[in-house]
């Protein structure tokens, strides 16, 4: 293993004893270090995120009180004596770097296992729209920063507690969280009949982030902070990076008047269909994913059980939703949004 971690293109180098140094272990815990630095993403005011995966966590009160910038329980309370260490926080030298570390319980890990595994066991029965994530930030952010971590201290628990991990099932999950919602569609179009144009493209701009994000974990790209989006977006390889780089350059392209906005809002649809064809390619290229086949079964028996299914817009919500399951053959966005 590397004695030290090279961040920042090498320009600073961290030796790994001082992560040694700054978590507080038992036989038996791991020690990783993890965050966008570590991703290759992140600049000089970024933080390393520590992980120490632990039996127990230990009392605040059982570390020198000047040992880190600040300790904290799990409300994130500093110095709280009497309570277990969740989170250190410091700064690295003279940098601009900081270090934080979060305390996880091995316990909590296989809690977060199950709940992914439940949950896409769940998911893959029906078409459902979610309204509200299942998973929890904090949630997500753990599982992307175990997959792209450095251990520091027993390496080989880490290895195995992370190969444990339902990598695929996580990028399921998080993709229909993220998914586009047929009602933002409807805004744009309301919008846009009441003629306002600028409402209308922040609106169809929002989509199109939307569902860049859905595309985005379905490629395997988990980190959910809408702050890297730019970031992530390079990190595609080939012609879907192209594709999606194009996407993001749309993004910042706002028409400055009514002409303006519907080009705008015309390419931005042109964009959502695209990337929906392209999320089905990688849903049918995941083993163990539900095929399209299923998932539009699904969406139609959800419609079955509706009433007036002949009405115009229950056949565009229809229309849309399948858009995500089975594109081919539907009308592009673009025609169903200006008929």
């Amino acid at each position: 293993m590397d004695s030290t971690i090279s961040i920042l293109d090498g320009s600073v180098k961290i030796p790994m004893s001082y992560f040694e140094e700054k978590s507080h272990v038992s036989d038996g815990d791991t020690v990783v270090v993890s965050g966008t630095l570590i991703e290759g993403i992140g600049n000089s005011h970024s933080d390393l995120d520590g992980l120490v995966l632990c039996n127990q966590r230990p009392k605040i009160a059982t570390i020198a009180s000047d040992a880190h910038v600040s300790m904290s329980d799990e409300a994130y309370n500093p110095n709280a004596a009497d309570a277990e260490l969740h989170n250190t926080y410091d700064f690295y030298g003279d940098s601009g770097i900081h270090v934080d570390f979060d305390y996880i319980l091995f316990s909590e890990v296989e809690r977060l296992i199950s709940k992914i595994n439940e949950t896409f066991e769940d998911l893959i029965t029906d078409q459902r729209i979610l309204y509200e994530p299942i998973m929890k930030t904090k949630e997500d952010r753990f599982i992307h920063r175990l997959f792209i971590a450095v251990p520091v201290v027993n390496s080989d628990t880490f290895t195995s507690l992370r190969a444990r991990i339902p990598f695929d099932r996580f990028r399921y999950v998080s993709a229909r969280e993220l998914q586009a919602n047929f009602y933002y569609y409807q805004d744009v179009q309301g919008t846009w009949m009441a003629d306002e144009w600028r409402m209308a493209q922040e609106t169809a701009r929002e989509l199109l982030v939307t569902q860049l994000r859905a595309f985005l974990q379905m490629a395997g790209l988990t980190n959910k902070h809408r702050k890297w989006l730019y970031t992530c977006v390079t990190q595609v390889p080939g012609n879907d990076g192209a594709f999606v780089r194009r996407c993001a350059d749309h993004l910042l392209r706002l028409g400055q008047d009514k002409d303006a906005a519907y080009a705008f809002i015309v390419t931005a649809m042109e964009m959502l269909d695209e990337l929906f064809r392209r999320g089905v390619q990688y849903q049918e290229q995941t083993p163990g994913f539900p095929s399209p086949q299923d998932c539009v079964a699904q969406l139609e028996t959800e419609f079955s059980k509706r009433n007036q299914n002949d009405h115009a817009l229950a056949r565009e919500e229809f229309e849309f939703r399948l858009k995500a399951l089975h594109p081919q053959g539907t009308r592009s966005l673009k025609d169903m949004l200006f008929c």
